[in-house]
């Protein structure tokens, strides 16, 4: 934002702009978004008793999948992309948690007793390859390596790393360094948007093949998982874009 303009105006001028550029990663998210409420709502109503922990355990966790969805995208469309890249970082951790887990009692079991704050219940990258193996993935190594390279761009910004930051929190103007304090809608910004929006899409799709895969026995199974597909389908579009742009 500007020196004497308010934050307001910053924010709805920021919206604005970033609508044109980033309404198709938007719709996404929102499309994504709401197939875990359809999802989740075709679970038959059970006693909490005789739900499988893995069960509960994914269920609670893709709704946490999300929230931090629907919260990333509203800060990437708002022009805070470095803090959308935070959140989704989280997102990466949770998806691949629930892939991990499948419908493994004694994995369920292990995260509940897990009672480490400093780190998670399984290594990041062992919990990629066995999600990838759960889900049956024909080249688990390869693609071990591409997520896990994701992992680490999208950790770039949580831990605040020179090299995504550097990018952020200016802008350069008439020759001139000049600080960004607010929303910003600067080139890097919305690179950095667009590249927090298509993971976060992907992460659910993930968290979702997952779901679907092990914890959905509804009639509706097969209607949810092509539209999952689609989902797929149109996130490898964007990202095919986002390497181009």
């Amino acid at each position: 934002m500007h020196a004497g303009e308010s934050l307001e105006n910053a924010e709805r001028e920021a919206l604005r702009i970033l609508d044109s550029e980033l309404s198709r990663h938007g719709k996404l998210n929102m499309q994504a978004f709401n197939l875990v409420g359809i999802t989740l709502g075709c679970l038959p109503e059970q006693n909490i008793q005789d739900i499988p922990l893995s069960q509960k355990i994914a269920t609670s966790l893709l709704v946490h999948i999300s929230n931090d969805l629907r919260t990333s995208s509203l800060l990437a469309l708002g022009g805070y992309a470095v803090q959308a890249v935070t959140i989704v970082s989280s997102m990466f951790e949770s998806a691949y948690c629930i892939a991990a887990i499948g419908s493994n009692q004694s994995s369920a079991q292990k995260w509940v007793n897990h009672d480490d704050p400093t780190r998670s219940f399984m290594g990041v990258k062992t919990m990629v390859k066995q999600g990838l193996i759960n889900l049956g993935h024909p080249n688990v190594e390869k693609q071990t390596e591409i997520e896990y390279r994701v992992y680490s761009q999208l950790c770039m910004a949580k831990h605040a790393n020179p090299l995504f930051q550097m990018e952020h929190g200016y802008i350069i103007q008439d020759g001139n360094v000049v600080s960004i304090n607010g929303p910003n809608t600067s080139e890097n910004t919305i690179r950095a948007a667009w590249f927090a929006m298509e993971h976060a899409t992907a992460l659910t799709y993930i968290a979702l093949m997952s779901f679907i895969k092990f914890h959905l026995l509804s009639q509706k199974k097969d209607d949810i998982l092509r539209q999952v597909l689609a989902l797929g389908k149109a996130r490898k579009q964007l990202e095919s874009e986002a390497k181009k742009r």
